[in-house]
């Protein structure tokens, strides 16, 4: 949100040359820490996650042979949280050069899962091609955003940008709850009324 309240301060005045992000001593330059304080909470939130995550799957159902991707799909979700680097592409209008290779990644691995769910019926392998999509996705980003910004995004703390997240958490938090209550409901609804099988196939 930072690099979006930037792209439209910068385009309210023809005078300015565009800004840079990540650059260092221009007066004309985004601050860094507007690109790398989101990438760096992004990725200790998903660290946290997974830890978790990973301590519940081997007290919950550890021995479930079913479940037996869960952890590698939660060390993927860490990758994932890479993509919070697409707000350097919009904050420099070149999102659609991120696009066409996230398109690709869509692609591929929607046709993999369809068919491996298909051919082998197997909950871990499907789980293991949504971690390896995953990590192919936070991949992804962090080399595109190499090769088009000549840099390696370096994630580090922000004073200014943690107080502005911060005001800003109870409400976060409560449209994040709201925004997966409205996602999951129809499953949940479905899975009651009809059952698991049914709800799976939806």
């Amino acid at each position: 949100q930072s690099c979006a309240a930037w792209r439209m301060r910068a385009t309210s005045s023809s005078a300015k040359e565009p800004r840079k992000c990540g650059a260092h001593s221009s007066r004309n330059v985004l601050p860094q820490s507007s690109c790398r304080s989101p990438t760096m909470s992004r990725l200790i939130a998903a660290t946290v996650a997974a830890i978790l995550g990973i301590v519940i799957w081997s007290t919950g159902f550890g021995n479930d042979s079913q479940y037996a991707a869960f952890p590698l799909l939660a060390i993927a979700q860490i990758t994932l949280a890479l993509q919070v680097l697409e707000l350097r592409f919009l904050a420099h209008e070149r999102i659609a050069e991120l696009v066409r290779i996230r398109i690709v990644i869509a692609v591929i691995f929607a046709i993999s899962k369809i068919g491996l769910a298909w051919q082998t019926r197997s909950i871990p392998i499907v789980l293991a091609v949504f971690a390896a999509e995953y990590a192919a996705l936070g991949t992804v980003h962090l080399i595109w955003c190499h090769n088009i910004f000549r840099d390696w995004m370096r994630p580090r703390a922000s004073v200014t940008w943690r107080t502005w997240f911060i005001a800003r958490t109870p409400w976060l938090v409560i449209s994040g709850f709201a925004e997966a209550t409205n996602q999951k409901i129809d499953i949940v609804m479905l899975e009651r009324l009809r059952g698991a099988h049914e709800a799976g196939l939806y």
